[in-house]
């Protein structure tokens, strides 16, 4: 299970959130004026506690309904701390969950991942059987699809498909959206229950060509829901808008939660919204301008040559968002812990793969390890930059040379050493995806760069001082690219 670093402390956020819907008393119920009474008292006198039901006990119990004004605010608490982690790491909730329509409100992208009308369209599709059924009734199938999903293309664009029609729905209900979720729940199933029943799909098979089938009945589906005019102008203003998102200047790639987690601080401290998208078989963050170029980040899988790594996923971000630059940013480990400090930003001025290794034997009679990989050089123009950068950015020293890098995790000092000596001593540090990024860049005219800061050294020590060490150097890491950004021209780097 990964934990997920928390960006902004959830009990602040959560005592602010709470005041403020305490202090908002329009259309409020009576009940709810006195559940609102409750909070502020508390707050009042919560000193340094964490908010939990606990401290809203004895004002409650004082109150002119108790026990509905304890129900009022554990059901406020709990909307209040969904809404905190939603914004924490940008996701959202499903809607539509019976018994759970409460927190419907606090959605950010109804209808997208609404159950019943998702369920609707499954019905449509003839994909409800499986769906309605215990899950254990058709294990082998859900664990073959979890374990393969990443490879298959066809889920993609099912998954795609299936975005753009319930936004296109959305658009074209859009004033009945807006006043009201259930009608427009409604509304739009009933739509989808004519066009499932006009095209009568039998329920599917649970085989390879599942998702070939889905998505040539989904194209069925598009295609009747398309004579109506609304319907296809709501579609093609969809796509559309689609296609202008997917145009980017800078594309910024991370392996972990804390360099994502860096990024995103980095990004808000700014101004930016930052705003989740899914495109190319791949969930993305659009950082919105930042001084003037349009950024979007990615979250790769540990690795290069993975499911789902930094090779796979940056040719797939390439050809969706068409980025000019590629800056894959983050946390290495150094080579060096009497020259370097933790911290250290580094910048590959080259990148070698320790991978490819041909294991001989030397004139001794010793094994002998020589790396057959290229030494591949990363942009000039963004090393340029990046150089310039260093001279009016001081958090940190930075070290322009050359990274090695590979998929395994080196965490011992003879490995580490052994490593140096066959790469000619130059190496400044490592980490573990720039090589894939190497051979995804090789097939695209796009600039990239890797930019990492040392947290350990790779000594057999790591989980020293660990989470301290990754934070500080995934936040100089970040900090660095975003003073490169800052001094970048608006109009992008002449080419």
């Amino acid at each position: 299970m990964s934990i997920i670093p928390k960006s902004s402390s959830a009990t602040y956020s959560l005592a602010q959130s709470l005041s403020s819907w305490g202090n908002d008393t329009e259309r409020s119920t009576e009940r709810e004026l006195d559940a609102k009474k409750v909070v502020l008292e508390s707050l009042t006198r919560r000193e340094d506690r964490a908010v939990t039901a606990a401290i809203f006990a004895a004002a409650g119990s004082r109150s002119l309904h108790p026990e509905s004004a304890i129900g009022i605010v554990r059901r406020q608490i709990s909307a209040e701390y969904t809404r905190h982690f939603m914004s924490t790491i940008n996701s959202d909730i499903a809607t539509g969950v019976r018994g759970l329509g409460f927190f419907d409100s606090i959605s950010r992208g109804f209808p997208e991942f609404d159950v019943q009308i998702l369920m609707g369209l499954a019905r449509a599709l003839g994909i409800v059987r499986i769906l309605e059924q215990d899950w254990e009734t058709y294990r082998s199938f859900w664990e073959s699809f979890y374990y393969r999903r990443s490879a298959n293309e066809g889920f993609f664009v099912f998954l795609e498909e299936t975005q753009s029609l319930m936004l296109a729905l959305a658009r074209m209900f859009a004033d009945i959206k807006l006043q009201s979720a259930p009608s427009f729940r409604i509304l739009t199933n009933q739509t989808l229950e004519r066009v499932g029943s006009y095209l009568s799909y039998g329920d599917v098979n649970l085989d390879d060509g599942l998702f070939e089938t889905l998505n040539s009945r989904m194209r069925s589906i598009v295609d009747r829901l398309s004579n109506s005019h609304e319907f296809r102008n709501s579609l093609e203003f969809v796509k559309s808008e689609r296609n202008m998102r997917s145009s980017y200047d800078f594309l910024l790639i991370v392996a972990t939660e804390i360099e994502r987690s860096s990024v995103f601080d980095k990004a808000r401290e700014i101004g930016n919204k930052i705003t989740p998208y899914f495109g190319g078989g791949r969930g993305y963050y659009d950082l919105g301008y930042i001084y003037g170029n349009r950024v979007a980040l990615v979250k790769v899988e540990m690795g290069s040559l993975t499911v789902g790594g930094s090779a796979t996923t940056t040719v797939r971000m390439v050809d969706q968002l068409n980025p000019r630059y590629i800056i894959m940013v983050g946390i290495a480990f150094g080579t060096n812990e009497k020259k370097q400090s933790i911290g250290t930003v580094l910048v590959s001025r080259q990148i070698l793969s320790y991978d490819q290794q041909r294991v001989g034997t030397d004139e001794k009679g010793d094994r002998e390890l020589v790396i057959r990989g290229d030494r591949s050089s990363a942009s000039p123009i963004l090393v340029s930059l990046l150089e310039t950068a260093s001279g009016v950015w001081n958090e940190a020293p930075v070290k322009t040379g050359l990274m090695l890098s590979g998929d395994k995790l080196v965490d011992n000092l003879d490995f580490r050493e052994q490593l140096k000596s066959i790469a000619g001593g130059e190496a400044i540090g490592g980490e573990m995806e720039g090589c894939g990024l190497v051979v995804a860049a090789s097939e695209s005219s796009a600039h990239w760069v890797v930019v990492k800061a040392i947290c350990d050294w790779a000594d057999g020590k790591k989980s020293t001082q660990k989470k301290s060490r990754q934070a500080l150097a995934a936040k100089n890491a970040v900090s660095f690219v975003f003073q490169a950004l800052r001094i970048g021209p608006n109009d992008g780097i002449t080419q």
